[in-house]
C-alpha cells in the first residue's frame, strides 16, 4: 500500500487551525475552505471519503467528521446507499 503524502502544517499552524474552530461563529465552510477541503473536491470531483483524504492530504478520521457537519448543513451529499445497513434507516 502506497503511503499518501500529508500536509506539513507547523505547530503554529495547527493550533490556529484548533483555535478557529472553536471561535464563535466558525463554521465548517470556513475550516474546509482554510484547510483546502473544498478546493480538493472541486478538483477531483465526486469521490468517497478515502479519495478526498489523498487529495487533500486529511487525516481519513477528522476529513469524515467534517464531511459529516458538511452533509447534515447541506453543503455537500453523500449516496446512502454506501452507509452501513443499520444507517441507512436514519
Amino acid at each position: 500500500m502506497a503511503r499518501r503524502k500529508r500536509r506539513k502544517w507547523s505547530d503554529e499552524e495547527k493550533i490556529s487551525i484548533c483555535l478557529q474552530t472553536n471561535a464563535p461563529g466558525v463554521s465548517v465552510s470556513q475550516v474546509g475552505d482554510q484547510s483546502g477541503v473544498y478546493k480538493a473536491l472541486e478538483d477531483i470531483g465526486p469521490c468517497n471519503h478515502t479519495d478526498l483524504a489523498t487529495k487533500s492530504g486529511i487525516d481519513e478520521r477528522y476529513l469524515r467528521e467534517w464531511l459529516s457537519a458538511n452533509a447534515a448543513a447541506g453543503y455537500v451529499n453523500y449516496d446512502a446507499s454506501d452507509l452501513p445497513p443499520e444507517n441507512q434507516a436514519i
